[in-house]
């Protein structure tokens, strides 16, 4: 936590830091700032663990995984295009994206699914 700390020292300032401490506890704060650090750094682990396993299985033309849980790998937003989809129903291919990612689900606290057949 230290280390996070100083990296958030440095993107914030030590004032608003301290300021934001007082107000949250550190675990909150942490999980809540780990999205501004995520955002130099490139897609999270979760958002590349997703995306790999929907990459592998459907085989989309377009596909993004995001972390809209402020960092904390609890809730995702996944938009994916795929031929797999073709002739599904839009609750059909909604399944099938949370079946192909049903152990991840399991530690979820909310997944936003959009789905769509490539032109």
């Amino acid at each position: 936590r230290s280390s996070e700390i100083t990296q958030l020292r440095m993107l914030l300032g030590l004032r608003r830091l301290h300021s934001l401490l007082r107000r949250k506890s550190i675990s909150t704060f942490l999980c809540q700032s780990k999205r501004l650090l995520s955002i130099q750094v490139g897609p999270s682990d979760g958002e590349q663990r997703l995306g790999k396993i929907l990459q592998d299985k459907l085989c989309p033309t377009e596909l993004e995984v995001r972390d809209i849980s402020g960092g904390c790998g609890s809730m995702y937003q996944i938009n994916i295009s795929s031929e797999k989809f073709k002739g599904m129903r839009l609750v059909q291919q909604h399944r099938m994206v949370k079946d192909t990612l049903k152990e991840e689900v399991k530690n979820m606290h909310g997944l936003t699914v959009t789905t769509s057949v490539p032109l």
